[in-house]
């Protein structure tokens, strides 16, 4: 509902927080990439970290490099605004 009526949605956030309106286009983005980066892990079997199977160690490789690549994804700071919430 809320990708339907992102003006609507906008403008029922910022009756309680104005910062979190104006977050909400970023916040929906980061949410896009955090599911983009969690789907294809969601759908793997966990490897076997205690074996030095190659498969089972590329499949740790991939993990690990999805999840360095995940630290791109959340170096915005973002301020805390606590003086908006009710």
């Amino acid at each position: 509902m809320a990708r339907e009526r992102p003006r609507q949605t906008h403008r029922e956030i910022a009756r309680h927080s104005r910062v979190d309106a104006e977050a909400y286009d970023e916040f929906g983005k980061a949410m896009q990439a955090m599911c983009r980066f969690v789907k294809p892990i969601l759908s793997m079997v966990p490897p076997d970290p205690n074996t030095l199977n190659p498969r089972e160690l590329m499949k740790l490789l991939f993990i690990g490099r999805r999840f360095q690549g995940m630290s791109s994804m959340t170096n915005t700071t973002s301020p805390t605004h606590d003086h908006e919430r009710h």
